[in-house]
């Protein structure tokens, strides 16, 4: 739905409203789908960081203690990125 928007500036702010709604409403799996499918569209590192962070700031606002988990994932997945091995 966010990839039909034509308009690039509008994709990320119309991202984070969506994955506010799908997780005050607890539709996790539809978020998690969400998720998944708008990093596979995501061309550049840039890009995943801009989806990575509407995703998270949607989530944290209503779940605070979820946080740490998403630095901890972030950590995890920029290593990865750049070709690091990072221990769990």
């Amino acid at each position: 739905m966010v990839r039909s928007i034509l308009d690039k500036e509008w994709q990320t702010p119309a991202l984070r409203v969506l994955a506010h709604a799908l997780f005050t409403h607890q539709q996790t799996t539809r978020l998690r789908n969400l998720a998944q499918k708008s990093f596979m569209s995501a061309e550049t590192r840039d890009a995943a960081l801009e989806i990575f962070t509407a995703i998270v700031e949607s989530v944290i606002f209503l779940k605070p203690e979820l946080g740490l988990a998403f630095v901890e994932g972030f950590h995890w997945v920029d290593a990865f990125l750049q070709g690091k091995e990072r221990s769990s």
